[in-house]
């Protein structure tokens, strides 16, 4: 998928911001790096209180608005982005707020995933 900040109703992706996100169904939100949102330009447009299996986090985390693309689906999208402090091999985690209007089917049996818009 490509990731890019809009930036005034206009979004440019560039080809050095594309980036392979792992989608995650028992996330509620998509996340990002701070890092990677940094290098893209985004700052923080809220402060969002998470929580995960080790419960609620004490401080805030910042929110960032990015859009994305994805060719395979013909989606362009701009959405919520909160930073969880995500491991530095994983710039973009896809949760259920990504999956919304999709149909995901999982075939374990031959270790494939289907995504439909």
């Amino acid at each position: 998928m490509d990731i890019a900040m809009p930036t005034a109703g206009k979004v440019t992706f560039r080809a050095g911001d594309r980036v392979h996100a792992l989608v995650d169904t028992g996330a509620d939100m998509n996340m990002v790096r701070r890092a990677y949102a940094e290098r893209l330009g985004a700052r923080p447009v809220n402060w969002s209180r998470s929580f995960s299996v080790h419960g609620v986090k004490d401080e805030l985390d910042p929110v960032y608005l990015l859009a994305y693309r994805v060719e395979e689906l013909g989606e362009i999208k701009t959405a919520e982005f909160v930073d969880v402090g995500m491991p530095a091999h994983l710039p973009v985690l896809l949760g259920r707020a990504f999956l919304s209007g999709k149909v995901l089917i999982s075939d374990g049996i031959a270790g494939r995933v289907t995504l439909a818009v």
